[in-house]
């Protein structure tokens, strides 16, 4: 038995694991219901950060420092929109151990400087609170930004990165094909791009982002509250 995220993936493991997948998306999601609370945080972003050397090779000539380049020219153009329509940005830290939670918010202060931004160290109990709390979450591919995007979170896709063969899985939507750029996706580093996207999705109705949740849920990541899929395959 394969539980996946999607159809997509399941298809994916078929290909070289025999047996059968069930979508039942992120049962770490699914057990935790989104409580309805006042949106807090104007922009919030999901840490992709890691503490390795800037010359590691990724890939071939693929160093850290040039993969996460896309981070960098990423989290400049967050501030610059913060500061220019007055809003405040929120990062959610990765790591929660206390020498390298330390080590990520020193690296996010050097390129954001002292304003208009909070560091929010990582807690996997309350990931899923803090996300739902944010007008707009931000992300260049971590599955916890799919899970928001499920849980009906307005949700940003900055795909971004150097594309390889050996990095494909770190696309947009992978293993489905989408287009480069999407209504809430895009692979534009530009600040023009990133202006734009939050703008339109900031003034979007909550009842047109919930059609598109429906739209692409089933694609990148089902929703099953209460894990009824999951149980109903255990015979619980």
């Amino acid at each position: 038995y394969m539980l996946t995220f999607n159809k997509v993936i399941g298809r994916t493991f078929s290909s070289f694991i025999n047996g059968k997948f069930y979508p039942i998306g992120s049962f770490r999601s699914n057990t935790q219901r989104k409580k309805l609370k006042i949106k807090k945080f104007d922009l919030c972003y999901i840490s992709s950060w890691a503490d390795i050397e800037n010359n590691h090779k990724l890939y071939q000539q693929i160093t850290w420092s040039r993969f996460n380049k896309s981070q960098t020219d990423l989290l400049k153009n967050l501030i610059s929109y913060a500061e220019k329509y007055n809003k405040k940005l929120y990062v959610y830290g990765k790591k929660k151990e206390k020498n390298l939670a330390e080590k990520e918010k020193n690296y996010y202060k050097a390129i954001l400087g002292g304003k208009n931004w909070k560091f929010i160290p990582s807690d996997k109990s309350k990931s899923y609170e803090y996300i739902d709390l944010a007008k707009i979450v931000v992300t260049l591919n971590s599955t916890l930004g799919y899970e928001s995007f499920v849980r009906g979170n307005k949700t940003i896709f900055f795909s971004t990165r150097p594309v390889h063969t050996s990095l494909e899985s770190l696309r947009f939507g992978w293993p489905a094909n989408f287009s480069k750029k999407g209504f809430f996706w895009t692979n534009d580093p530009s600040f023009n791009a990133c202006e734009k996207i939050i703008r339109e999705l900031s003034t979007l109705s909550d009842k047109k982002w919930k059609k598109i949740v429906t739209k692409y849920s089933k694609v990148l990541m089902f929703k099953d509250n209460g894990n009824k899929k999951f149980k109903n395959i255990c015979d619980l």
